[in-house]
């Protein structure tokens, strides 16, 4: 992305969105008036964990299993999260709204790769306001959105 000039205003064309389990909507509620004033696009995304295989013992180095009933509840945990970004989408005032789930188990990993492979100049995320011991136990999106971040990010308070 480049860098604009000095003292010139910001323009944003593809706003990504992070989507937790929090509720969303005051980190929706400023997508909504970014995009509308740039004009925008916006992708919501939400990160799951990927499926972890139980290792079995016994075998040597243990063996992968995944169980049929498993791997149903993992597809309907996607399917879950898939039908609360389209809801969330639904809501929101822009019209150029999409949603995507990503399986990941490093959310900034994640949402930094799909910011370059989208060309997002903007990450809106949601922050607590976390410091100290609560920052530490429980982490902070918004803290692994700023490092390496291919664009600009935005943290709105929830």
């Amino acid at each position: 992305m480049p860098t604009p000039p000095r003292g010139s205003k910001p323009s944003y064309t593809t706003i990504i969105v992070a989507i937790d389990d929090d509720d969303p909507e005051a980190v929706c509620r400023r997508a909504d008036q970014l995009a509308l004033q740039f004009d925008a696009s916006v992708l919501l995304v939400n990160v799951v964990e990927p499926f972890a295989p139980m290792v079995t013992p016994g075998v040597m180095g243990g063996a992968t299993m995944v169980t049929p009933l498993e791997a149903a509840e993992y597809d309907k945990l996607l399917e879950q999260h898939r039908r609360r970004l389209t809801d969330i989408a639904a809501n929101m005032a822009v019209e150029n709204v999409e949603s995507k789930v990503l399986e990941s188990a490093d959310l900034g990993l994640a949402i930094h790769t799909e910011a370059s492979e989208q060309g997002a100049d903007l990450i809106i995320v949601g922050s607590h306001g976390r410091h100290g011991l609560a920052l530490l136990f429980n982490g902070s999106t918004a803290s692994d959105m700023l490092k390496a971040s291919p664009c600009d990010v935005l943290a709105v308070a929830i």
